[in-house]
Order: structure tokens, then sequence, then C-alpha cells
């Protein structure tokens, strides 16, 4: 198992999503999107004692538009990583989609899935 160190002074806010509890910095980037059985209740209880910013939806979620193949708004290298990442996840290759997903995070993307459809903003 990777662990991951995220300083809080990296933190913008936290919030869940479905059963992922995501974590974001400072510049609206994804610092760590995992899945938990954790109650959402417990977790907001844990992080609110921290004193970290908790917000109950995500606070970008209007800024997400669904991704296109004819889509060349983000470049062309993002959009080769998009369409690869899109056969991953129709393949069923959750680790490959993750691990892709990490990689648009570094490029300055944040991607969320709703079924097979990918939405994303920019950074």
């Amino acid at each position: 198992m990777q662990s991951n160190i995220i300083r809080k002074s990296e933190v913008k806010e936290i919030f869940m999503e479905d059963n992922n509890v995501v974590i974001t910095g400072n510049k609206g980037q994804e610092l760590l999107s995992e899945k938990t059985d954790i109650k959402k209740e417990k977790i907001r209880e844990i992080f609110l004692y921290h004193h970290y910013l908790w917000c109950e939806q995500d606070p970008y979620v209007d800024e997400f538009k669904l991704w296109a193949l004819e889509d060349h708004l983000l470049g062309e290298n993002t959009n080769s990583i998009l369409y690869e990442r899109r056969n991953a996840i129709r393949e069923g290759d959750k680790k490959k989609a993750k691990n892709l997903k990490m990689d648009l995070n570094e490029l300055g993307v944040v991607v969320k899935d709703q079924g097979k459809d990918q939405y994303v903003r920019k950074i």
C-alpha cells in the first residue's frame, strides 16, 4: 500500500463525493481522491476537529465539462491521455485509469467519472 504525505499547508479544502474522500490543494488540484467505507459524518468530524476546511460538495462542480474525443481545448497531449484513460475505463482497468488520472492532475487537469463518461476541468 502506497502512502502519500500531504502537508496541512498544502490543503485548501476537503469533501466527499460518493464514497471518495477528496482533498484539494491551494491551486485547486486534487491531492488525494480515495475510496473509503467510513461514513461521511465521521470523516467530516475528524477533519473539522483538526481545523481543515470542509465542503459539503465539490466546490468546483460547476467548472467540469464532459470530455469528448473531438474536444481539443486541453491540447493534444492531454487529449491522448484522456483517450487512453477512456479505453482503460471501458476495459475495466481501474488501476490504469487511476494512474492516468494522476498524470492528468500533474498536467493541470482534474478528471471526474460519471459512469463511463469523463468530466474535466483545468486547474
